[in-house]
């Protein structure tokens, strides 16, 4: 009879602890690349780019990721934005190419991404995350042993704090 309440708070603690994982998952998106499976995908440098006029900042981020597995996957970047910043601008440069984000109408990107991942193509999907203040970009096929940079271009509105911009 104790085994068998042992057992149970123990599956009533896993439970929780399970609950609460997936909790702080959906308040704190996991940020950077990570493969459909939920493994991080390396990071392998970052390089950003600002310009401040008055009070509003241009940002552009470049982050470069290594898919070191033997098989394509496919993987979400989640990048986080707050209330007062605004993504302009997607590229992504993988194996000599250049791709160049495009604004489409929902229904018919999601629907393009789909068909080219069904044939075998990269491709990638940019659209808010559940959270409002975090972007997702799809990224499909990702060949083994590449390389991808992705450049995220924002502006977003800086505050003043007793004479300081932050």
């Amino acid at each position: 009879d104790r085994i068998n309440q042992s057992r149970e708070q123990a599956q009533r603690a896993a439970d929780f602890a399970k609950q609460q994982e997936e909790e702080r998952s959906a308040v704190e998106p996991e940020v950077g690349l990570v493969s459909s499976k939920g493994a991080s995908i390396p990071l392998k440098c970052t390089h950003i780019r600002a310009n401040v006029l008055d009070l509003v900042g241009t940002v552009q981020l470049f982050q470069q990721y290594s898919n070191e597995s033997n098989k394509a996957i496919e993987a979400k970047y989640v990048f986080p934005l707050d209330e007062k910043g605004a993504v302009c601008g997607f590229e992504a440069y993988i194996n000599g190419k250049h791709v160049i984000g495009e604004v489409k109408e929902k229904e018919k990107a999601h629907k393009e991404y789909k068909e080219a991942i069904e044939q075998g193509h990269g491709a990638y999907l940019m659209d808010q995350h559940e959270k409002p203040d975090a972007w997702t970009v799809s990224v499909g096929n990702l060949p083994p042993q590449a390389s991808v940079i992705i450049k995220i271009t924002y502006v977003t509105e800086l505050d003043v704090d007793q004479d300081d911009i932050i």
